[in-house]
């Protein structure tokens, strides 16, 4: 098991493809949560899962939209980041190990 954030931005282009995006997206973390999570704050969950970093982010890129849509996950207490699109200018100055999936 490991721990991992989540942080993600389903950008709003239509009510019903957002709302699909984003229930599909809350399912396919709920499938990956297999030892708990915290979902308090907007757009950040943390995970435990048997589940490895890629398997995870593979997983959850499925719900996003390819272009407009990102994630990014880190392994918690480790240098393991994995990024889904564009997550914005200056990430990578925080994050220069990550890895695109």
């Amino acid at each position: 098991m490991a721990d991992y954030w989540i942080s993600f931005c389903i950008k709003y282009d239509s009510e019903a493809s957002y709302q699909k995006r984003y229930r599909e997206f809350s399912s396919r973390v709920e499938t990956c949560a297999t030892g708990g999570m915290w979902e308090t704050d907007t757009s950040f969950i943390a995970i435990r899962s048997e589940h490895g970093i890629n398997a995870i982010g593979n997983h959850l890129k499925k719900a996003l939209n390819g272009t407009t849509d990102h994630l990014v996950i880190r392994e918690i207490g480790k240098v393991n980041t994995r990024y889904i699109n564009d997550p914005g200018d200056g990430f990578l100055a925080f994050f220069p190990e990550a890895i695109k999936l």
